[in-house]
């Protein structure tokens, strides 16, 4: 454009998705997903989308506390200059007042107004962020729960054609996580990868016994297998497990990071950290520090998982996304591509009109 654009219209829904089955975080079963989609409208006919999704068990922040702060951002939001690149957007977002809101909150305004700049200049999000030429996104399969359980999800995964799969541990009952890898890798097969995450559920003793009992075949790495990070290089070198970064990041400042010797990947999930522009940080560092990214999701609706999708592009490592596959309903269609792991390019874009909003109540001011 060859001037400048204002937010002339700004608006809150609420929608509540139902799970296919109740997924355990950090020991509290979730059945349903409850979220907030905002939108930003111009004058000319524009509109971005974005999503405030805070996770019951994970975000610091409350469901209530996310609607408190959208609506106080009404105001502020009215006659907001949109960013014309991303060197403004990074540098508007990066400061006062916007990095004072909690994490959702960040994700959902950053999120609506790089939709709104990308429609503006008839781009894909991630080609706008200056993305390398975009290939379709690979997406790791998500599983949880018994082994009968397990084996139906794992089943249903091959023959949507996943290839990578990631699997949820960290129970008291170290053999039967055992049990579940072992189960998992006989489905899956040697030229598959499986991940595994904890979620900081063991000392370093059960940790270790985990890995020892468990081997190391076919992982590609463990996410937070301890309590206290400050063991992770004690536990990297009794076991040679490839280790992720996950929780101990999420409050963390991406250029002040000390990464522990021998951590090879990390998990940024966008909504949690605190935004796009804090997950590009936390990309930037990874990157020089030869660390392998993850761009994953909290079981946003597909509204987030596009852009989450986006920022997945400049990552060749399978995105967390398979959350998007234990939503019962959804506000948009499913990422992927039916019988493919991948989400296709031409699914990174969507508008308004591609939302049902039959799902969603407008909240008033």
């Amino acid at each position: 454009m060859d001037h400048p654009l204002n937010v002339t219209g700004y608006e809150i829904y609420q929608y509540r998705l139902p799970l296919r089955q109740p997924f355990m975080v950090f020991n509290q079963p979730v059945a349903f997903r409850e979220g907030l989609i905002i939108r930003l409208l111009t004058a000319e006919g524009f509109c971005g989308v974005g999503e405030a999704a805070p996770l019951p068990g994970l975000s610091e922040e409350t469901f209530k506390k996310t609607i408190f702060q959208l609506k106080n951002l009404r105001a502020r939001l009215l006659n907001f200059p949109i960013p014309s690149d991303v060197k403004e957007y990074q540098k508007t977002f990066s400061k006062e007042p916007w990095i004072n809101h909690c994490a959702s909150v960040r994700f959902a305004i950053e999120m609506a107004a790089l939709h709104l700049m990308s429609q503006i200049n008839k781009q894909v999000p991630a080609e706008f962020l200056k993305c390398p030429p975009i290939s379709n996104v690979l997406v790791a399969g998500l599983l949880q729960g018994t082994p009968d359980e397990i084996k139906s999800q794992a089943n249903r995964l091959l023959n949507e054609g996943f290839n990578v799969f990631k699997l949820k541990i960290g129970s008291r009952n170290i053999p039967l996580d055992v049990k579940k890898v072992q189960l998992v890798r006989e489905l899956i097969g040697s030229t598959r990868k499986l991940r595994l995450d904890a979620n900081q559920a063991w000392s370093m003793v059960e940790a270790v016994a985990f890995c020892q009992n468990a081997g190391l075949e076919g992982i590609e790495f463990i996410e937070e297998p301890l309590k206290e990070t400050s063991g992770l290089e004690q536990f990297i070198c009794q076991t040679g497990c490839p280790v992720a970064l996950d929780e101990s990041i999420q409050k963390q400042d991406p250029e002040k990071f000390i990464f522990p010797d021998g951590v090879k990947f990390i998990v940024v999930k966008p909504t949690i950290v605190g935004g796009i522009v804090k997950t590009f940080q936390w990309i930037a560092r990874a990157l020089k520090e030869k660390k392998g990214v993850v761009i994953s999701s909290v079981f946003e609706s597909g509204v987030a998982g596009r852009m989450l999708a986006n920022l997945a592009s400049f990552s060749p490592l399978a995105a967390g996304l398979g959350t998007q596959e234990w939503l019962a309903q959804d506000l948009l269609e499913p990422l992927h591509k039916k019988d493919s792991n991948f989400i296709l390019r031409a699914s990174l874009q969507f508008s308004w009109e591609d939302i049902d909003t039959r799902q969603l109540t407008a909240i008033s001011f």
